[in-house]
């Protein structure tokens, strides 16, 4: 087996292809990612430039022009904790937690990843403008002291001693003015609730006070006056002044916030506290005055701020993956960047929770979580569609310019935030987004529920609508067409969908979901001939009904075969094949999964499928397995795999713990003859989505950092027994187990072989469907598949 060991930013990658030659897939290009919340952007000194950094990268954007310029790879993000803008030598400082210092000269894209060493953790960094030899930082591990609470160090960067300033029982937030004259920590206990202020030269603390307070803090904010300002979770903001002189302070309490108060910051004269919010709501409050002016229906709630050095501009980061800049004299926008908005089922936890979590526990606790997420890739274009964190909006993420395109809304909702009780109320969530093959229509499902709040008899009931969206060049828009309210029935979700077109009819889209409860109806356009023309006259209905069962269940796959004379319906554990001209079902498979299936998909003569437990092949030809492997499936496990119609390969990811229970992943790709993978990526993070490219060799791959990754591959085939043992470990998700295999003997000796669940499959072939064979004759099948021999 050959091993490529590719250089990369982000997470690595590892690629092993077949024994005697290169790897037959490799990630050929990264693009997308997450802005990071707790790094804040930077306003260059020239005003021009504008620096973020995201999970893969750092993005330079020229304000005049709203474009990136630039994009400088950036290797770990993860471990990112702060980043500074080096006023004196132009330059970007990035901070890990480890105490490594990274300088980065981002006009000539160069990094130095050896720039500086502060020996400690490290969470913050503040650079005092008169002093060009020291910072303040912000750490829980001070030199010389216990890991624990956080604590201000001045660290001298020319002989790198480090003296403790400060440090209190129970700090948790940690605020500077921009001069680094003036600091203050949050302080949270059981006794109750503080702020400290304190001011510092640099090198000592001149004077610091601690004021006891009774609302819990959420953020906090500090003027080069020494202003405080403190966001509680009712929505108080209280501005503490003179909080360093003797006596009480001046306390003053600003009210319009109606939940928790995110984000704050002073303008750089101290005239302007700007406050954010779940409303999605700007608050600007002119203190001399007592003024206030609002920007309202922001995309998402606000969780920092960062004003410019001239207090020019705003720069904002939303809760959708969204950064705003915006101008403080017209409140305008002068740039909005989004990366990738795809909404998690969840995130790898940190790996010392992992491990505290799954202390003292069966090995069977050690099976990683469900970390998918909804994707999906237009055929024609190659776009990327993300249902958004509100559930109600698809983000057209643009993967060639690496931008996003757009973001339409699919249902109808309330674009003010919500706050209290009204988080209740969830809106409307796109389960199920399906193309058709030249990419002209979309069928989307989405479901609301109603809120728990009044106690009605209609609680439990859900509003599901299917719609079907016709893409119109004139506009550039996707179009509404159809709407169908409850489209298998009253409170009968869509679990699945897949495009049902026949390969020999021309313009002819059609679309096939399957319920919960079993049935499936296809869905055609009553006009084909007037596609092209106007899209309110196309009309959607059912055109055929296969029967549901009298069982529910969310385990339910469908999947339509290229010429149309069948699909295949997956409930539970069984697999039904059925007629597609008459919609009945042919015959039952056999029992093939073992457990609750995930997906299903089929590949020339080969049906696909996917349980929670097992990857199994099946010749609908010959009538018979051909392969199966275990496999350890989240509930959202379709997402993680695809198969490649055109070359008949079959790509399935894997989370899995590796070292210390850091969340790792390994993308194998078969073809559909062997359970040998022709290829094995391994991936220093978790996978959360795969899905095939269109008329291409390759897949497009989702991480849960929120990066694409082009998984590249080549059309021809080799597949070959190569030493892949550890790769197939992993993907089995079992321990060594001793197998018993057949050797050629002599007649005298005795064969082994092993026995399991799909072994008994021919016992029953060639029997009826309501009727068995007789106990002489089915003893002999079984005899048969006992002892070979005797056959």
């Amino acid at each position: 087996m050959t091993v490529r060991r590719r250089k990369s930013f982000g997470a690595s990658a590892v690629g092993t292809g077949a024994a005697g030659g290169a790897p037959l897939y490799s990630i050929t290009r990264k693009f997308g990612g997450k802005f990071l919340k707790n790094v804040p952007q930077i306003f260059t000194a020239d005003k021009a430039h504008f620096i973020v950094l995201t999970s893969l990268e750092l993005r330079v954007y020229l304000l005049a022009t709203r474009q990136c310029i630039r994009s400088i790879p950036i290797a770990s993000t993860d471990t990112v904790t702060d980043m500074q803008y080096f006023a004196e030598r132009d330059q970007v400082l990035l901070v890990r937690s480890s105490g490594k210092c990274d300088v980065i000269d981002w006009r000539e894209k160069q990094v130095d990843t050896n720039y500086m060493q502060f020996g400690y953790p490290v969470s913050r960094i503040a650079h005092r403008p008169h002093n060009k030899d020291s910072f303040l930082v912000v750490t829980n591990h001070p030199p010389g002291s216990e890991a624990g609470d956080l604590a201000l160090v001045s660290h001298n960067i020319q002989n790198g001693q480090a003296q403790l300033l400060s440090q209190h029982k129970g700090a948790k937030l940690f605020a500077v003015s921009s001069s680094g004259r003036y600091y203050a920590f949050s302080i949270a206990h059981k006794k109750g609730h503080a702020v400290v202020v304190g001011e510092t030269d640099g090198s000592t603390v001149v004077r610091e006070k601690i004021h006891k307070r009774l609302r819990p803090t959420l953020s906090l904010a500090v003027s080069d006056e020494g202003t405080v300002a403190v966001g509680s979770a009712s929505g108080v903001i209280d501005v503490y002044y003179r909080a360093l002189q003797d006596g009480e302070p001046a306390i003053r309490a600003l009210k319009w916030h109606i939940d928790s108060v995110l984000s704050l910051s002073f303008s750089l004269d101290g005239d302007y506290l700007v406050s954010g919010g779940k409303e999605k709501v700007l608050v600007f409050w002119q203190l001399d005055t007592d003024n206030t002016q609002f920007l309202p229906r922001l995309d998402g709630e606000i969780q920092s701020i960062v004003v410019d050095p001239s207090s020019e501009l705003y720069a904002l980061t939303l809760g959708d993956n969204q950064v705003l800049v915006l101008s403080s004299l017209d409140l305008l926008s002068r740039l909005q960047v989004s990366g990738i908005k795809a909404v998690y089922t969840k995130l790898p936890n940190d790996p010392e929770k992992e491990k505290r979590k799954r202390k003292n526990k069966t090995a069977f606790s050690n099976a990683v979580g469900d970390y998918t997420a909804a994707f999906f890739v237009h055929p024609r274009t190659g776009n990327a569609y993300f249902p958004t964190q509100s559930g109600s909006q698809l983000q057209i993420y643009d993967t060639v310019k690496d931008e996003q395109l757009s973001v339409i809304s699919i249902a109808s909702t309330i674009q003010t935030g919500k706050v209290r009780t009204e988080t209740l109320i969830d809106d409307p969530r796109i389960t199920n987004v399906c193309f058709s093959k030249d990419g002209q229509w979309m069928a989307t499902v989405d479901e609301a529920t109603p809120p728990p709040i009044d106690k009605l008899f209609s609680k439990n009931d859900k509003e599901i609508y299917l719609k079907f969206w016709y893409y119109s060049p004139k506009s550039s828009k996707w179009e509404l067409a159809t709407r169908v309210a409850a489209p298998h029935g009253q409170n009968k979700s869509i679990i699945d969908i897949c495009n049902a077109e026949v390969d020999s009819t021309i313009n002819t889209p059609a679309f096939l979901t399957a319920a919960q409860d079993g049935g499936v109806r296809l869905w055609k356009p009553s006009n084909v001939q007037e596609i092209g023309s106007t899209t309110r006259t196309v009309s959607w209905s059912v055109r055929k009904i296969l029967s549901p069962g009298g069982m529910t269940s969310g385990a339910v796959s469908v999947a339509w075969a290229d010429d149309g004379s069948f699909f295949v319906l997956a409930f539970e554990s069984s697999l039904y094949l059925c007629d597609g001209a008459k919609f009945t079902i042919i015959r039952p498979l056999p029992n093939l999964l073992g457990s609750r299936v995930r997906s299903v998909k089929i590949v020339s003569r080969f049906v696909v499928a996917l349980s929670k437990t097992r990857l199994v092949v099946y010749d609908l030809i010959d009538g018979h397995q051909v392969w199966s492997v275990r496999v350890n499936s989240p509930s959202g496990g379709k997402r993680l795999l695809a198969v490649d119609p055109i070359n008949q390969r079959i790509c399935l990811a894997c989370n899995y713990f590796a070292k210390e229970f850091h969340v790792e992943s390994k993308v194998f790709v078969f073809e559909c003859e062997s359970p040998l993978p022709v290829h094995v990526e391994s991936y220093s993070d978790a996978m959360s989505a795969v899905n095939w490219i269109p008329g291409t060799a390759n897949f497009c791959l989702l991480d849960a950092g929120g990066r694409l990754l082009t998984f590249g591959g080549s059309s021809s085939t080799g597949p070959s027994f190569s030493d892949a043992t550890d790769d197939i470990t992993t993907l089995y998700h079992i321990k060594q187990q001793q197998a018993m295999v057949a050797e050629e003997s002599d007649d005298g000796q005795a064969v082994s072989s092993v026995l399991n669940i799909n072994s008994f499959d021919k016992v029953f072939d060639g029997s009826t469907e309501y009727s068995l064979d007789n106990l002489e004759l089915l003893f002999d099948k079984v005899l048969s598949v006992v002892n070979p021999r005797n056959n």
